[in-house]
């Protein structure tokens, strides 16, 4: 990846999913944190904010704020936590920390759902795109370290499969992604690419069933972008009868 596709991912903040309130206070208060949570009248994705007391980690110098975010677009946070898996990381200091990560193929899902169904003006929509872009370039990488690592390991075959198969079956048969990949055919080669036609796949996904889904997803898609084109011609003719 470039800098632009580094920057395109980039947040200034960090973003933790949560279920419950009761998740929130208990994660507060193992930081000594004060926990805020969202009302009615605010538009927001976040369930609740932390306030945290970290001299010097903020702008201010004082408070760090931390989001808690509920549901997203596309998916409940229940769906977001069960595609999720443990790395460590190691701090400076030598210290190990677990946390739990959102698989790229959930991530990507997510974003398809937000072009979909989230309002945004022309800027935000392309920087949607970039990052659904890079997303298929991550989830095309990641599952092909999967499939390598079945050739070691035949027990993780099943893992590997069912992280393939969120996007080559559920993602692609979702109404919302074929009429994305129509108004921006931009993403097709992207996320057809997002399955690597790696040897390490059984033989039958390989020579069958890859193929197989491309050319349905690519049928569905141009019959999608046929029936808009139709529909904007009969508009058109409608409109210069008058």
């Amino acid at each position: 990846m470039n800098d632009a596709d580094l920057a395109a991912l980039t947040s200034s903040d960090l973003d933790i999913v949560s279920e419950t309130k009761d998740n929130v206070r208990l994660l507060a208060r193992a930081w000594g944190g004060e926990p805020r949570f969202a009302g009615m009248d605010d538009h927001t994705p976040n369930i609740a904010v932390i306030d945290l007391e970290r001299p010097g980690w903020s702008p201010d110098g004082s408070h760090l704020i931390v989001d808690v975010m509920g549901d997203v677009y596309g998916a409940t946070a229940h769906q977001l936590i069960t595609w999720s898996e443990m790395i460590e990381i190691t701090l400076e200091n030598g210290q190990t920390v677990c946390l739990r990560v959102v698989v790229p193929e959930m991530l990507l899902w997510t974003r398809i759902a937000n072009l979909y169904m989230r309002r945004m003006g022309p800027i935000a929509v392309q920087r949607e795109l970039r990052r659904t872009k890079v997303l298929c370039q991550i989830v095309s990488e990641h599952l092909e370290n999967l499939a390598q690592e079945t050739m070691v390991d035949p027990s993780l075959r099943r893992i590997a499969l069912k992280h393939a198969s969120l996007v080559y079956q559920w993602i692609a048969k979702q109404n919302c992604t074929r009429k994305v990949l129509a108004r921006h055919p931009e993403l097709i080669d992207p996320y057809l690419s997002a399955v690597p036609r790696t040897p390490f796949w059984p033989t039958d996904l390989l020579e069958h069933g890859l193929p197989n889904w491309q050319n349905w997803l690519i049928a569905r898609v141009e019959s999608i972008i046929r029936h808009q084109g139709n529909r904007r011609g009969e508009k058109e003719m409608s409109m210069s009868s008058f």
